[in-house]
């Protein structure tokens, strides 16, 4: 007999309009423990709004997000604090430190929480003491999403995880992701 999982996070019938212009109607998305959920729609059909209402970044209209059954109150600090990593599509990280710098940092603001050896080949031993000012996109992309499989416990976000990363490394990607979903985290992917 299989038990079947609630989702871990559930983003339910959210509505968001901008002015007159209605982004979502009644958009849902669901990531479950130890899957990947991929999320897919044309350019501007709203799959960025969704995640942005869903986290509390974006106010909603209407609509509700839960995390492992709890309704989310306080947004994204909230859901941090539970597990939960967002990789925004925009940059992560500061052109002031160095990659080891944002270790030591993510550390410091979790704890004994970070795994700092995550079941990735994303190559970034040697980008360390590098800056992001040195460093070219693909390379950025890689670190982010280093820190964000590190980061993730319960669930991870990753808002187009592949934007700037060579056809050569999503491979790469992928599997990194596979295996942290492996671990038990649920991934929802645009």
């Amino acid at each position: 007999m299989t038990t079947v999982s609630r989702p871990r996070l559930q983003l339910d019938s959210m509505g968001k309009k901008f002015g007159l212009k209605t982004v979502l109607k009644s958009a849902s998305a669901w990531a479950w423990p130890g899957r990947i959920t991929l999320l897919m729609g044309r350019n501007g059909s709203g799959k960025t709004t969704l995640l942005r209402c869903g986290l509390g970044l974006t106010r909603a209209d209407f609509g509700s997000a839960l995390l492992d059954g709890r309704r989310v109150t306080g947004g994204l600090a909230r859901m941090s604090g539970d597990g939960l990593f967002f990789l925004p599509d925009g940059r992560l990280l500061s052109p002031r430190l160095t990659v080891r710098q944002h270790l030591e940092a993510f550390e410091k603001a979790r704890p004994g929480r970070l795994d700092h050896d995550p079941p990735v080949g994303l190559d970034i031993q040697d980008l360390l003491e590098s800056r992001t000012t040195r460093m070219s996109g693909g390379e950025i992309r890689r670190v982010e999403i280093w820190l964000a499989v590190a980061a993730a416990e319960s669930c991870l976000i990753a808002d187009e995880p592949l934007l700037g990363i060579a056809p050569a490394d999503r491979r790469r990607v992928a599997d990194a992701l596979r295996a942290r979903a492996a671990t038990g985290t649920a991934i929802l992917v645009t």
